[in-house]
């Protein structure tokens, strides 16, 4: 593996360079990667998430700026995955999941 590397001209990041099985999974371009399974947000990624809209949030954006915040980045998590994403994985989903997470109070979010 390091002599295919060396002839790309790629280098490891030091702390990013163990090389194990992937059957636990993985991360990987935040989803999370399991053998045989539908890919999901990694937690890196829902962190992220949640740090964007709260800093939306706390820099006074409207519920509706939030609301556009969450569907774009859901429309990223689905982009050119067509058939590998869990898809139950919608907008509603993660849009609750934001605002119950950032105690904000939405009269048109519905519950699950």
């Amino acid at each position: 593996m390091h002599a295919i590397l060396a002839d790309l001209k790629v280098n490891l990041h030091p702390k990013k360079r163990f090389i194990g099985t992937t059957i636990r999974g993985f991360d990987f371009l935040g989803y999370w990667l399991e053998p045989n399974k539908p890919l999901v947000p990694s937690s890196t990624s829902l962190t992220r998430l949640l740090n964007h809209a709260r800093q939306l949030y706390e820099q006074t954006a409207d519920i509706n700026r939030l609301r556009e915040y969450v569907r774009r980045w859901v429309h990223w998590h689905r982009s050119g995955l067509r058939g590998l994403i869990d898809q139950r994985n919608r907008f509603q989903r993660f849009w609750l999941y934001v605002i119950n997470t950032l105690n904000i109070t939405d009269n048109k979010a519905r519950p699950l």
